[in-house]
């Protein structure tokens, strides 16, 4: 597990850019809800939605490449998601981030928080760990992983 770490007073976030990130999809809130809700929790979640929901509208309003990112004190992101403001290690946005560091929807550098625009695919592993039923509604949508072989 990525180590839990406490926070500064504020966060640069930035777009998590990758040539192989994918392409917003019309179905990537309810994959994220299915897939990922029960794998990170719901505080990650809601983190998650906040970040890209930021970065979305910083990039509606035509910012691009290493403009392309806010900065947001810590205390009022964590307010902002309905969580408390401790910082600590091991108060609940700190663990957030760090669930999300460790699931891959984003990485800490430094003092900057890099989030993926969209979430990545499950691995066949981690669809094998979810409820049934999170299995089944993913199948319906047709973004159940693919067994190789």
């Amino acid at each position: 597990m990525t180590e839990r770490q406490p926070l500064s007073e504020s966060l640069e976030i930035r777009l998590w850019d990758e040539p192989t990130s994918q392409r917003r999809n019309p179905d990537d809130c309810r994959y994220l809800y299915l897939g990922w809700l029960p794998r990170i929790g719901p505080t990650a979640t809601v983190l998650y939605v906040a970040l890209t929901e930021g970065l979305r509208a910083v990039l509606a309003l035509g910012f691009e490449g290493e403009a392309a990112a806010f900065t947001m004190p810590s205390a009022e992101l964590a307010a902002s998601i309905g969580v408390g403001s401790s910082l600590r290690a091991t108060g609940p946005l700190p663990n957030a981030v760090t669930r999300l560091v460790h699931f891959r929807l984003a990485r800490l550098v430094t003092d900057r928080l890099e989030v993926r625009p969209v979430p990545p695919a499950l691995t066949l592993e981690q669809y094998r760990q979810l409820p049934p039923p999170s299995q089944q509604a993913l199948r319906v949508l047709g973004r159940a992983p693919v067994a190789l072989g």
